[in-house]
């Protein structure tokens, strides 16, 4: 398409440069440019029509653009005739289809000149809109596994749970886990034995004293059988109580739990035998000495 100005006298029409298009009888070359959100590459345009949708991932901020103006900025994404680097709620059809220029959604992360929003991985969410890389989503919190992508809130994801393969084993997961179940030591492990893990655990907790948890992956303690002994917290086995007679020179009054006793808070008369007494092999409480003779050792 060509163009004659106005007034000038010209008798060779001019060529339509490129960023506008020369309807029958335009009188300038700038009279119709390329609307803001296209651009015209190519010189001698003769319709509305010969102007392109600015691609995807870039913009064109100006009306008369005979290329795009620059990339769409990270945390925007730009799928199609953006007007603005930073695009909000921006809607343009073209050939049918309603396309999208807006920030960055949640769940997702877009870098410089993005045309669709990339998913954050599995075993990280995001909540926060505008995201510019990948290393902004946030790891999945310990306890939960985010096994899906894309995901924009904690409801989405779930607690590591039990029934991993058919079993009843239960694990920790730590932050960034994508599966229920993990066992590498880097996102989770199996609950270790002397400990359990409810479902959504963090991190293992020990069994009190007096229960133990003698297989790894339990979901509760057991209390510790009779005659044995589970004094300490984590216990894993059970050990024997001990029993016997308490040494020669030693006495017991009850709650000993070595041969050689040392008194405790709850029994502190437990010990060596005092001055003045004596004590034979299984003494409860320290025996005088007779009249007429002395211990002055204990």
């Amino acid at each position: 398409a060509t163009f004659c100005t106005l007034g000038s006298g010209a008798h060779t029409p001019e060529l339509c440069p490129a960023g506008y298009f020369c309807l029958p009888g335009t009188n300038f070359s700038t009279e119709h440019p390329c609307p803001k959100g296209t651009f015209g590459s190519r010189t001698g345009a003769t319709s509305n029509s010969d102007c392109e949708p600015c691609p995807a991932g870039m913009y064109c901020s100006a009306p008369g653009l005979s290329k795009p103006s620059g990339f769409c900025y990270s945390g925007y994404h730009c799928a199609k005739g953006a007007i603005s680097p930073t695009p909000f709620k921006h809607r343009v059809e073209f050939a049918g289809p309603l396309l999208g220029n807006d920030i960055c959604p949640a769940g997702h992360f877009c870098p410089n000149g993005t045309e669709n929003p990339m998913p954050c991985p599995p075993g990280s969410f995001s909540a926060v809109r505008g995201l510019q890389a990948e290393e902004q989503c946030q790891p999945c919190p310990a306890g939960r596994y985010c096994s899906r992508a894309g995901l924009f809130d904690l409801a989405q994801t779930s607690l590591c749970n039990a029934g991993c393969g058919g079993t009843v084993t239960l694990y920790v997961c730590l932050e960034g886990s994508s599966a229920p179940c993990p066992s590498d030591g880097v996102y989770g492990y199996r609950c270790p034995s002397g400990f359990y893990c409810p479902a959504g655990t963090g991190l293992e907790l020990p069994c009190e004293p007096g229960t133990f948890s003698p297989m790894p992956g339990a979901s509760t303690c057991l209390p510790c059988p009779a005659g044995m002994a589970c004094s300490h917290a984590a216990t894993a086995e059970p050990l024997s109580c001990p029993r016997g007679l308490c040494s020669a020179g030693y006495y017991c009054e009850g709650g000993a739990t070595d041969a050689v006793p040392r008194g405790t808070p709850a029994f502190p008369l437990s010990g060596p035998c005092p001055l003045g007494h004596y004590c034979p092999e299984g003494t409860p409480f320290p025996v005088a000495c007779p009249v007429g003779t002395l211990n002055n050792s204990t």
